[in-house]
């Protein structure tokens, strides 16, 4: 068996210093050699080894640390050996697992468990340590070890799975959430307030934190909430969209903070969370709003269908009846059983027209159009007693179902066949009665085309063949333009506005002569209250025009004559008056003028010309000498020149003026306050032709030469009407004067 010697070899040296010889040991250190190596493997292990080691004296100095530990930490052997190991520590472990793991240690015993550790770099590593005593030969606790494991990655995923775990379970409560709530809607008999109600319930259990979590459901101004609802910061809401428009809102609410460390103040999944309530309220409430409008609509439907009293059918593809209301007994005399799932031509359509119908429902069914689809037809029908009669049929499409139906509805049309064939003998009666009679009669569409002219029209208009302008536009071509523009403004305007329209105007016949006629243009109506068609009614009243034209020419003639006398009326005055010659004419100016500004009609105008020339008539019977005086008059003889209103009345009372020239001359010197003469009127008692000429009067007569003063002058005249406005003289008439002179310059001729 092999061993290890050493070998030890000294020279040996006699008394005087001199070698004798050699002197050789050997040793066997086999043992020794073995435990060597074995350290050495030990040795080469701990510093390869993956895990960490630290070993420290008794007062935990660190002696040593392996490899594994520099390249763990970034700490380098210097500033290491000799520190505490609490280098390392973040603050995370409790003095307390300190305390027990020193207590553990230092009695001998052996401490595990997990560190939360810093690097050098201030990183963050957790690691699973075991720390023991290290012991003499006598048993004497000599320093620790420490074999520590790197278990960040494992802590990693302790968490992650931690987390999953967590979520899990908040996404099963989100889930269950909204579970309940598709439970509680999809409930047909809760109404939509109570289902409101219990999805705001529902809220709390599904968020994160259901003991700080409140929730309201907003819904067209009505609102549904938890008990413990509360708007604050921590909000998050969801819009509920019905038809595409914002109905509502859900909203929730924590009362208070969440803890740091979460993130939010929500979750992710929880904003999809109350995306998701709102969403299937939405859902939800469209459902519901469409299911009610559907039932209300069925209903209107049934009811209407019940009280309609024309017969309402619907077939389908396959010509089967399927629905049928009661006014379809009442017409066809069926019971509802026996039409519902009969086909139609074989209970209301007559044999000799139910090949066309099948030929044509064939075509309907193919194309999914038909001959009669969106029309109203007049058809023949058959009674269950064999009986055939006339109805209307509206007929239209409606696809149910992927598959097309035909809704009828059909009306007993008897009575107004019977009702038209009488009116078609009245038409035939009407029309000898129009061609009879001596007013030309014309019917228009309403694309004015002429459909019928009467008898007196083609006699007046000198037509030989009236047929070859039936269906042409109307009014004819050889109208005259003037006519033409006219009659046609008129037929648009009874056509738009259904009235009755009567004008006069000059037309000529086929051969140019001209002639005159009243037309009336009546619209007629259909059954509907829709126009249906024009009448134009035309009376010639051609002599009539003529005559009328004498009549205006004598009139013009008497106007001239009666003019003439009116004048030769007020050159007798001033013949006896020299000096106020052209005063009556002046004032007469003026007054038109005053008259005119105020917006008087032309009528009233030309009766105030009139009344001018002729307001002093009646100082026809004052003397001469008074009226020509130099002087100022008495008071006897000026009471005498106030007798010429009264005088100017009795004058004109008996001649017919178109106007009430006699009234206007009596009144001519009355005052708006009833201080004037001679009958003492006040405000609207006078006509406004008399207080217009009493303004006048003033001014001309202080504006003009008197025998006894110069003129004073147009601004003394102004200043003295004026000065008694509203007094004298009526207040719109002073301004209106003041007008005409000064801002228009009028001016005494």
């Amino acid at each position: 068996m092999g061993g290890v010697v050493l070998m030890s070899c000294f020279p040996r040296l006699d008394t005087s210093g001199g070698f004798i010889g050699f002197v050789q040991i050997a040793k066997d250190i086999t043992k020794h050699k073995h435990i060597e190596e074995q350290n050495k493997k030990l040795s080469c292990a701990i510093e390869q080894s993956p895990v960490t080691v630290v070993i420290t004296d008794t007062e935990a100095n660190i002696e040593y640390v392996n490899s594994k530990f520099y390249q763990l930490t970034g700490y380098t052997e210097h500033e290491v050996i000799g520190q505490n190991p609490r280098i390392l520590k973040t603050g995370n472990t409790s003095p307390e697992e300190y305390k027990e793991m020193w207590k553990n240690i230092t009695s001998g015993g052996e401490w595990s468990g997990d560190f939360c550790n810093k690097k050098k770099s201030g990183q963050i590593y957790w690691e699973n340590a075991k720390i023991s005593s290290i012991k003499n030969s006598k048993g004497i606790i000599t320093n620790f070890i420490a074999i520590k494991e790197d278990i960040t990655e494992r802590k990693k995923a302790e968490g992650t799975l931690k987390d999953r775990v967590h979520d899990l379970g908040e996404r099963y409560k989100e889930l269950g959430g909204l579970y309940a709530l598709s439970e509680i809607i999809n409930q047909v008999e809760v109404s939509l307030e109570d289902t409101l109600q219990g999805a705001a319930v529902l809220i709390s259990p599904a968020w994160q934190y259901p003991d700080i979590t409140c929730g309201r459901i907003v819904f067209e101004d009505k609102e549904f909430k938890t008990d413990n609802f509360k708007k604050t910061k921590w909000m998050q809401s969801a819009d509920i969209i019905v038809a595409g428009n914002k109905a509502g809102v859900v909203e929730v609410c924590y009362l208070q903070e969440k803890p740091e460390i979460d993130e939010g103040p929500f979750l992710k999944e929880e904003r999809d969370l109350v995306n998701g309530f709102a969403h299937q309220l939405s859902s939800f409430i469209e459902r519901k709003l469409i299911g009610e409008t559907l039932k209300t609509s069925e209903e209107n439907f049934r009811a209407i269908s019940t009280a309609a009293n024309d017969s309402i059918i619907m077939i389908n593809d396959d010509n089967y009846i399927l629905f049928c209301n009661v006014a379809s007994e009442r017409l066809f005399g069926f019971e509802k059983e026996e039409l519902i799932g009969k086909k139609i031509y074989e209970t209301i359509i007559p044999d000799n027209f139910r090949a066309d119908h099948i030929k044509g429902f064939k075509s309907f069914k193919n194309t999914e159009q038909g001959s009669f689809i969106g029309k109203t037809v007049e058809l023949t029908a058959i009674h269950k007693d064999g009986t055939e009669f006339p109805i209307e049929l509206s007929l239209s499409a409606v696809k149910i179902k992927k598959k097309w139906n035909a809704i009828g509805i059909i009306r007993d049309i008897t009575e107004r066949k019977k009702m038209l064939q009488k009116l078609k003998n009245s038409e035939k009666r009407n029309r000898v009665w129009l061609d009879s009679s001596p007013v030309c009669t014309k019917i228009v569409d309403l694309d004015f085309n002429l459909k019928y002219m009467s008898a007196a029209g083609i006699k007046a208009l000198k037509i030989d063949d009236v047929t070859q302008l039936y269906e042409k536009p109307y009014p004819f071509d050889f109208f005259p333009e003037s006519f033409r523009i006219s009659m046609t403004k008129n037929l648009e305007k009874v056509k738009e506005t259904g009235e009755i329209i009567t004008g006069e105007d000059p037309v000529c016949d086929i051969e140019g002569n001209e002639l005159w006629f009243q037309a009336t243009l009546v619209p007629v109506n259909d059954s509907e209250g829709r126009i249906d068609y024009i009448v134009v009614v035309s009376i010639d009243i051609t002599e009539r025009k003529k005559a009328e034209e004498k009549e205006k020419l004598g009139i013009e003639k008497l106007k001239k004559t009666t003019d003439g006398v009116v004048k030769a009326l007020a050159l007798t005055v001033e013949q006896r008056d020299p000096y106020t010659a052209g005063h009556q004419q002046r004032v007469s100016e003026l007054g038109c003028a005053i008259a005119e500004e105020m917006g008087l009609s032309e009528n009233q105008v030309a009766g105030i010309r009139t009344a001018g020339i002729l307001h002093d008539i009646g100082k026809i019977h004052i003397p001469g000498e008074i009226l020509s005086r130099p002087s100022k008059l008495t008071k006897d003889e000026f009471n005498i020149v106030r007798t010429h209103a009264q005088a100017g009345y009795d004058i004109l009372e008996g001649i017919e003026f178109p106007w009430p020239i006699a009234d206007i001359v009596h009144q001519h010197h009355e005052h708006v306050d009833g201080s004037g003469y001679p009958l003492g009127l006040s405000n609207n008692d006078i006509l406004i032709e008399a207080r217009i000429l009493c303004v006048a009067d003033v001014v001309e007569a202080m504006s003009s030469h008197r025998p006894y003063r110069p003129a004073l002058g147009i601004d003394k005249a102004l200043e003295e009407v004026c000065k008694s406005k509203g007094i004298c003289y009526d207040s719109d008439v002073v301004d209106a004067c003041l007008k005409v002179i000064k801002e228009k310059g009028f001016v005494f001729e």
